[in-house]
């Protein structure tokens, strides 16, 4: 019998919290698997692109693993695709981090360093610019997207 929980593909590109996404995954009913092959991205029914590094580093592992093409194809699809920390930078046109890059370009616009602010020489904290509130969108088709957040509470 086959497994009904929706496939999520968690895009392996040699940067990310991995293991820690596919137990999260796990514990909302997901069915996941941590992949590089544009098969398994493309036949899962949402993809998830994790991060943790450098924007320049992040985006040459994703050329050389021909995965942008797949990506932007994902995000032009009604799959959803969910970017974590620097998977959601990487969905930007462009980023400053460390030089400029180019970005998958799904999502307009850059990512910008904030240079330490200072008031009267005391060094300010960058703002938290997370988002905090997550609304479900009124055009679902698939129930099972809830099951995301389902379990985390009222945010």
């Amino acid at each position: 019998m086959a497994d009904p929980s929706p496939r999520v593909a968690i895009v392996d590109y040699g940067l990310g919290n991995l293991f820690s996404i596919a137990q999260a995954c796990t514990i909302v009913g997901l069915n996941s698997i941590i992949t590089s092959s544009k098969k398994d991205i493309l036949d899962a029914e949402a993809v998830i692109l994790p991060g943790v590094g450098a924007f320049g580093d992040a985006m040459s592992a994703l050329q050389r693993l021909d995965l942008v093409s797949v990506l932007r194809f994902i995000s032009e699809s009604s799959k959803p695709l969910v970017g974590i920390c620097l998977g959601m930078q990487l969905m930007m046109t462009e980023s400053y981090e460390f030089g400029h890059h180019k970005g998958l370009g799904i999502i307009e616009g850059p990512v910008e360093r904030f240079d330490a602010p200072k008031e009267k020489e005391r060094l300010l904290k960058v703002p938290q610019i997370g988002w905090n509130q997550i609304f479900k969108s009124e055009n679902n088709s698939q129930q099972w997207y809830g099951t995301l957040l389902d379990s985390i509470g009222d945010l």
